[in-house]
């Protein structure tokens, strides 16, 4: 099991959300408020209020490096917390060392976070507010949910879900054959940080080995997670898609707050699998716009050669454009502005995002050149 980490308002309702996990969980979560330590200072004391930000700074950093002497099995953690810095959202992150945990983002708009402090009548009045534009700037998380459409109890099922899906993807590789990973020089030694998930993209590093000069995966995509605005209707799409590329369902869930589906490659030597996932709540309803910043313009995926790229367009595409499924954008075609021998077809899904499939034999044209000119430049050194 993991962590978590609860970013958000305060007010946005992250001790609601704590209770309903440790009601849900299997294990044992013990919830950690930074409140809990603030509110033990006395801050009326004369040292206190002239020394009032060094102490502060001291309480939030006395309470990241307690966080790993806290969760100690057979305890997890949920640490309940609001950080308006970057610098200090980070130095929470790096006091977990070998901790595994998702971070997750609590959205809540601030009217409403607004009314929850008059309801209760124990908080001061425009805290939220003033935390607002700053807790959730520039932060990435595992997973977002939005109290304002979700229940505590929804949430963390949510929330859980998330947790039991990072493990069972964890499962699968660990199942794995050795050789699946003989690229991995014998010297190496893998952390839990590095193999398992502090965030779950850090994945598998494969790294080069010189003494059996096998080819390093290093910077090859591992995976990738498409946002869209509903899973259900997309599936379709990305179904026929991915079938056809040779990708096999491996995890799907279509629940109200969180649906998803795991597509992977089983077939190649290095992780690699694309996920389609629904986007949380507060974006649920903003389009997407192609080539705005943080936006894919369109992703291309190879093609064995001319006839496989007319055969993916006749058999999947074609009947999904009639369908309603898809929007074809370009039929099958010569792109001689890209490269000579370019062949692809473009089209893009229910929400409009782009994909291509391509063949390009000038890449490996370019690669031959490519070992062609190393091999003079070795050979003049020599």
């Amino acid at each position: 099991m993991y962590s978590i980490i609860l970013n958000g308002t305060s007010s946005s309702g992250k001790s609601s959300i704590a209770r309903a996990i440790q009601m849900q969980a299997s294990v044992p979560y013990i919830h950690l408020q930074v409140d809990m330590l603030l509110g033990a200072i006395p801050w009326s004391n004369k040292v206190v209020t002239e020394n009032l930000d060094e102490c502060f700074q001291t309480c939030i950093n006395n309470f990241h490096r307690a966080l790993p002497i806290l969760i100690t099995p057979p305890f997890f953690g949920i640490i309940d917390t609001a950080i308006l810095r970057e610098d200090k959202y980070m130095e929470c992150l790096d006091s977990m060392g070998d901790l595994r945990y998702i971070t997750v983002g609590v959205h809540c708009p601030v009217e409403v976070v607004t009314r929850r402090e008059l309801d209760r009548g124990d908080r001061k009045i425009g805290l939220a507010a003033s935390q607002f534009e700053r807790v959730h700037s520039n932060r990435m998380y595992d997973i977002e949910v939005d109290t304002s459409t979700l229940t505590p109890e929804q949430a963390a099922e949510t929330i859980l879900c998330h947790i039991k899906r990072i493990a069972k993807q964890e499962a699968s590789w660990h199942s794995l054959p050795a050789e699946q990973f003989q690229c991995l020089p014998v010297t190496t030694t893998l952390t839990t940080r590095e193999t398992s998930s502090l965030a779950p993209s850090r994945g598998w590093a494969l790294l080069f080995d010189k003494e059996s000069n096998t080819m390093s995966h290093r910077g090859l995509l591992h995976h990738m997670i498409i946002n869209v605005s509903n899973v259900e209707r997309s599936s379709p799409f990305y179904t026929a898609m991915f079938r056809y590329f040779g990708y096999e369902l491996t995890g799907s869930s279509y629940g109200e707050g969180y649906g998803y589906e795991d597509w992977k490659r089983w077939d190649l030597d290095t992780p690699h699998e694309i996920s389609i996932c629904q986007v949380c709540a507060p974006n649920k309803d903003v389009p997407h716009r192609r080539g705005a910043v943080g936006h894919h313009d369109h992703i291309a995926f190879c093609a064995e050669d001319r006839d496989d790229v007319d055969r993916f367009y006749r058999e999947v595409l074609k009947p999904l454009d009639d369908a309603g499924l898809c929007v074809v954008e370009d039929a099958p075609c010569d792109c001689p502005e890209y490269n000579d021998g370019y062949y692809a077809t473009f089209f893009t899904d229910p929400d409009g995002l782009k994909y291509e499939f391509v063949v390009n034999p000038n890449h490996l044209i370019k690669k031959a050149q490519r070992q062609q000119s190393e091999q003079a430049v070795h050979g003049d050194a020599e």
